[in-house]
């Protein structure tokens, strides 16, 4: 009898587990707004502000599509890249890993950041916190660029403003930082 309840607790704890679904991941599907700081040197040392930028994010499941660095009225680079949920918490809090569509070891413009810091509440939108790191060949007459940048974006809509994904976005020209 002890065996038989002992088994029986066993089944419903495992049920339990395995009946349990998964968090969703922390969504940061929307438009946020907010700004880079990038160091930069092209044989001297300078630094770029872009403030008042807008950044635009899709997500599906734990994939992420971004578009960023509004300059005259155009979204200059997109990115793919994975959330990593935070264990803790992981409806709300994460960091991810992003790349720009167009990179590749022999491409003119190669970028890759690490956002350290999502945070996605229903109450005050969200913060996204990353660091990225880029280089441009010389193209147009310019010299060539290197550059970290700081990203701190807040965001103000949670509507997908439906980035397309990189594949979807090929073709496309390798834009600048200016």
């Amino acid at each position: 009898m002890r065996n038989h309840m002992a088994m029986a607790a066993a089944v419903v704890v495992i049920t339990a587990l395995l009946g349990t679904s998964r968090a969703q991941p922390a969504d940061l599907t929307g438009v946020w707004v907010g700004q880079q700081k990038c160091d930069r040197f092209d044989g001297s040392k300078f630094v770029t502000k872009f403030l008042n930028d807008v950044m635009m994010i899709s997500q599906t499941g734990n994939e992420i599509r971004l578009a960023a660095l509004l300059i005259d009225d155009t979204l200059q680079l997109t990115f793919q890249g994975t959330v990593i949920d935070d264990v803790k918490d992981p409806d709300h809090k994460g960091q991810a890993a992003f790349t720009e569509c167009t990179t590749t070891p022999t491409s003119p413009y190669q970028e890759t950041g690490r956002a350290t810091k999502i945070d996605v509440r229903v109450d005050d939108g969200g913060k996204f916190e990353a660091t990225s790191i880029f280089f441009e060949v010389g193209l147009d007459g310019n010299s060539p660029d290197t550059g970290t940048c700081a990203w701190t974006y807040q965001r103000v809509a949670a509507e997908d403003p439906g980035v397309p994904s990189c594949a979807e976005a090929a073709g496309g020209q390798s834009r600048r930082r200016r």
